[in-house]
């Protein structure tokens, strides 16, 4: 994610109201059709620059394109602030002076262009300008967050498909419209049987920690109860344990780490218990192993990054023939493939992550099953066509995910 606490900022217009006094006649507030010479002192988180301009008449709107290139955020908040002058014969008249301070994050995380500054606000964007304020005027300004390394984009996906598996199809979107084609999908008695989940656009600069999601979705023939749920990490253990109760299992599951907090995703359908396991990388391989001992196998893994350290996400269910790869190279991850392709395991369930500018790959196998394949695609357009070369063919998509330079490590 290109997060960034450096701003870009412009002041682009200011529209005067109520002109101090006049070149003309020096009244205050002046007449109509007087106009007034101001001499404005523009001050953006500390940074200063000038404007000066004569003939400024009420309700009039005047260029000022002064340009602040390389704003630091003091904590996240942005203060403008506009004071200054006109000067006349009579001698310089203080203008009704403005100070706002926002939070680009919560308002614009992405930047915004003209934001306009109403004449009687008062510390924020909103007001309603009050005659009798002599001096007073609005202004509008721009803002964009400025990322400190230009990262490129790149997105690529690697996809798992299978022979005769007879899955249906699948769905990537943003999460509201995710949600709603996975209601409708429900209804056609379709369920969600792989999902996972990405950063909607990795490279653009924000000021925001909190980012767009794209969900990536795989559904197969069935009907019947398949709850969906995104939630932090111990509100997900809540539901799952309450879906145990009435009869259902998680069946896959996705991970993202936002906020200071581990956000977990998964779909639910009735089956045997399903046991979920969080863990550092290294802490998780060794439970792994303890739990292939104890009659356990993994049948789901996804991971995430916390800023610190990484860490798996996975599902167990009872069960014995298991083969578990994590953080490999794609053509290292392919040789693996191969090896257990000869000994009969099939791939169940894949995810991808971003390290040091690579795509790292991880695997879950089971014992007995379908024959598989895996594909790196470059671009979305190469994902869809290689998919529909692969259903025209007899292999059906079982699980897609995807990574990008510009993501988290």
């Amino acid at each position: 994610m290109a997060y960034s606490d450096i701003a870009y900022v412009r002041i682009e217009r200011i529209i005067a109201h109520d002109a101090a006094a006049t070149e003309r006649t020096g009244k205050l507030g002046g007449e109509p059709g007087d106009t007034s010479e101001w001499l404005l002192r523009l001050e953006v988180n500390g940074q200063i620059a000038w404007w000066q301009r004569s003939g400024i008449a009420d309700g009039k709107e005047y260029r000022v394109g002064r340009e602040f290139a390389w704003v630091p955020l003091v904590n996240g908040n942005l203060t403008i602030k506009i004071t200054g002058y006109e000067q006349d014969t009579f001698g310089d008249t203080p203008l009704h002076g403005r100070t706002i301070t926002l939070r680009p994050a919560e308002l614009f995380p992405y930047g915004a262009n003209d934001v306009w500054v109403d004449g009687g606000s008062h510390g924020g964007l909103d007001g309603t300008w009050v005659p009798g304020k002599e001096g007073a005027f609005g202004f509008a300004f721009s803002i964009r967050p400025l990322a400190q390394h230009a990262i490129p984009e790149n997105r690529e996906y690697l996809a798992l498909i299978r022979r005769k598996t007879h899955y249906y199809g699948y769905w990537v979107d943003g999460w509201e419209g995710f949600t709603r084609n996975h209601d409708t999908w429900k209804a056609a008695n379709l369920r969600l049987r792989r999902v996972s989940a990405s950063q909607s656009d990795p490279a653009r600069p924000t000021f925001s920690k909190n980012v767009g999601r794209t969900f990536l979705g795989v559904y197969a023939e069935g009907s019947g109860n398949a709850p969906f749920w995104l939630l932090g990490l111990e509100e997900f253990r809540r539901q799952a344990d309450k879906h145990e109760r009435e009869g259902l299992r998680i069946v896959d599951i996705f991970a993202y780490f936002e906020n200071g907090t581990p956000m977990i995703g998964g779909t639910f359908e009735p089956g045997e218990p399903t046991r979920l396991a969080v863990a550092p990388r290294d802490e998780f391989e060794r439970e792994w192993v303890e739990r292939a001992k104890g009659g356990e196998r993994l049948i789901a893994i996804d991971t995430y990054h916390d800023g610190r350290q990484r860490w798996l996400v996975g599902l167990y269910e009872k069960g014995s023939g298991n083969a578990l790869r994590v953080g490999e190279r794609l053509g290292s991850f392919e040789a693996r493939k191969a090896e257990y392709d000869a000994r009969g395991y099939h791939l169940v369930d894949i995810c991808v992550y971003n390290e040091g500018g690579e795509m790292r790959v991880c695997g879950v196998w089971t014992e007995k099953g379908p024959a598989s394949r895996i594909f790196r695609a470059q671009s979305w357009n190469e994902l869809v066509d290689r998919i529909d070369i692969a259903t025209a063919n007899d292999w059906h998509i079982a699980a897609i995910d995807t990574w990008s330079p510009a993501e988290d490590a």
